[in-house]
This record gives structure tokens, C-alpha cells and sequence, in this order.
């Protein structure tokens, strides 16, 4: 196993050991849960539901009133760790997560995981994204695709000043000035973070993002909310409150 305060975090396939006194998880394995906000997503859903690792205990796919076939597809999918859950007006990309984590956390949920429908991230780096919460080095993470500089310059120009506008103006309102990634939709989140969050009134749309960030910067204790960006290939960084 790797060393937790190392550059590279564990994948799935080798889950840090959780200690018998470890208070966070009650001395056992923490209940996974993958939350994943779907909206016309029929050509991608299963391939991203069949990427889902085995330790994940329970996916909770969200359907955002859809005009296509997502749901039929949702329906036959033989995993019985999916739970569809469907929307009869569209409430925007954070109306379905917000949904997705009300049901997660009903199903006791440890960590809850949020994965896009549209097969642009790697459920297979789900263990590199935790291990941070696993090992009490943060109770949220987001994923970041910029760490190195092959990726800036492989987006366009115009998606390029786009983040970097979205960046400052998240670093400004958030307080988590190191956040490189502000728009990246690949997170997770402890419990006792989430149990905080005010579900029923985070931003609906585009913002839920840096919404969930400004409202994890204010939790009680303010130490619960470390931010850790974590690279969806290698590395971590922490967003702490400087």
C-alpha cells in the first residue's frame, strides 16, 4: 500500500486498511455510495455504470426528466447495487445530485461519491479520490485536471479563460484560494460534511460547484471542510482556509 502522505493515492482495488478503533468509520470498511446526476445520457449511463468498482456498495443514478431513452437503459441494468431515482421536471444539474444525496445519505452512506452520466471521468479513480477522507486528511475532494500543463493546453482557448475567470471569482467567494479546478464535477464527500450542507437550497445550476464550496468553507468546526484537489492521474494538493 502507498503511503498515505505520499504523491501517489491508492486506487480501488487496494482500500487502506481502516483501524478497528478508528472512530470516523465505527471500526469498519466505510459504506460507499455514487451518486450519478444523469440527463439525456442514454448513449453513456451504462458504460459508466458498468466502470462502477465492486466495493462501491450502492449507485444512485438520478434521472433529470430526460428526453431520451436514460431511463429504459437505467431500468435494464442487472447491477442490484443501482437505484433509479426520476425527476418529472428538470431541476438542474444540482437539483439531481442534491437529490442523489438525500437518498445516500438515507441509505447510511459513509462517503457519497458523485459521478457524471456522460462518461468524461474514470469511476476506476474513485479509490484515489476517497483515500483522502479515508485517511482524515479531508471530508471533501474534488478532482482536478490540470495539475500538469499537457492539459492546459490541450482546451480550447476560449474553455481555458472561461476557467480561469471561474476560478478567481471561486477563489474570492469560497476562500479556498488554491482551487485549480472549480468546475471539475468528480467529488467526494464525508457524511458528517454533507449532513451540514443545506441540500434544499444549494445553487441548482451551473454554480452547485462553487456553491458546495463556499458552504463547506462556513461548517461548524470550520477544520471538518479541508478541501483536498486531488489529480485524477497522480497527485493530491490541499485547499485549505489561508
Amino acid at each position: 500500500m502507498n503511503d498515505p502522505n505520499g504523491s501517489y493515492l491508492t486506487p480501488m482495488s487496494e482500500m487502506p486498511h481502516i483501524d478497528d478503533k478508528d472512530a470516523c468509520f465505527g471500526g469498519m470498511t466505510p459504506q460507499i455510495v455514487v451518486v450519478i446526476p444523469a440527463y439525456n445520457e442514454s448513449q453513456h449511463i451504462a458504460g459508466v455504470l458498468a466502470r462502477i468498482p465492486s466495493e462501491v456498495a450502492s449507485v444512485i443514478v438520478v434521472d433529470d426528466a430526460s428526453q431520451d431513452r436514460t431511463v429504459n437503459v437505467v431500468r435494464h441494468i442487472a447491477d442490484p447495487r443501482v437505484t433509479l431515482i426520476q425527476h418529472d421536471s428538470n431541476r438542474g444539474v444540482g437539483g439531481a445530485v442534491c437529490s442523489g444525496y438525500q437518498r445516500a445519505l438515507a441509505l447510511g452512506a459513509d462517503i457519497v461519491v458523485k459521478v457524471d452520466g456522460d462518461g468524461q471521468m474514470d469511476p476506476s479513480q474513485i479509490g484515489r479520490l476517497i483515500s483522502p477522507i479515508v485517511y482524515h486528511r479531508a471530508d471533501y475532494a474534488k478532482g482536478a485536471r490540470f495539475f500538469e500543463a499537457g492539459a492546459l493546453r490541450q482546451m480550447p482557448i476560449a474553455r481555458l479563460i472561461g476557467n480561469l475567470g471561474l476560478s478567481f471569482i471561486t477563489k474570492l467567494v469560497s476562500g479556498y484560494w488554491n482551487v485549480m479546478d472549480p468546475a471539475n464535477g468528480f467529488t467526494a464527500i464525508h457524511r458528517q460534511a454533507l449532513e451540514q450542507l443545506p441540500l434544499d437550497t444549494l445553487s441548482r445550476g451551473f454554480f452547485f460547484e462553487t456553491d458546495m464550496l463556499i458552504h463547506l468553507y462556513y461548517v461548524d468546526p470550520p477544520d471538518r471542510a479541508l478541501v483536498l484537489c486531488v489529480d485524477e492521474k497522480s497527485q493530491i494538493q490541499a485547499l485549505d482556509h489561508t
